[in-house]
């Protein structure tokens, strides 16, 4: 692969040639998987087209699609874990919903003292999943109105939760694409 005139191996895409750090599995710049020795496709998550920012490749590349409809089930999974892209006022509400019912479900078998030690082993990973999805789902929200993700830490200021409410359930998000993505609508029907 490659070294530097320091002595230390430096690993480097067999691709493209790009410099890659200890480790990668990925090489940003063209997709290349290095464990599985092909290029990710688009509908595994990557597109070739998109630009990633290499001064910081976690951040959100601004011409990320977020339209679902073209993932594999096993892609659409993972992405609904994702902090990155939008999500309109449905999807958002889809899993506020849901996070309610769960916390409702584990509230209501654990103050019944049936069961309590199947309500640690059990529901509190499923009670964690349910937060990280909702949480997730609000990041996409807020960056569908093309706010950042922190705003999320409005919650935690006194009467922040029902102005959160109010913005994303309530608040259409933009229409065209934004620093976060296209709009999610775009290619849904009604």
């Amino acid at each position: 692969m490659g070294d530097s005139s320091s002595g230390a191996f430096v690993p480097h895409c067999p691709s493209c040639g790009t410099e890659l750090v200890q480790n990668a599995v990925l090489c940003i710049s063209c997709g290349y998987h290095l464990e599985k020795g092909h290029h990710l496709t688009v509908s595994a998550g990557y597109n070739p087209q998109v630009k990633i920012d290499r001064d910081n490749p976690y951040r959100s590349p601004s011409e990320t699609t977020t339209n679902r409809s073209d993932m594999d089930a096993l892609t659409f999974l993972a992405s609904i874990f994702w902090v990155q892209g939008r999500a309109p006022r449905s999807e958002w509400w889809m899993f506020q919903a849901g996070y309610f019912i769960t916390a409702v479900v584990i509230g209501g078998v654990a103050d019944s003292g049936v069961v309590p030690e199947l309500a640690a082993i059990v529901f509190v990973p499923v009670y964690f999943v349910a937060f990280w999805l909702a949480l997730a789902s609000q990041i996409r929200r807020w960056h569908d109105i093309g706010k950042s993700g922190f705003w999320c830490l409005i919650n935690l200021v006194p009467f922040g939760s029902l102005y959160a409410l109010i913005e994303l359930g309530f608040e259409p998000g933009t229409k065209e694409r934004n620093d976060y993505g296209a709009n999610p609508l775009d290619d849904a029907v009604g």
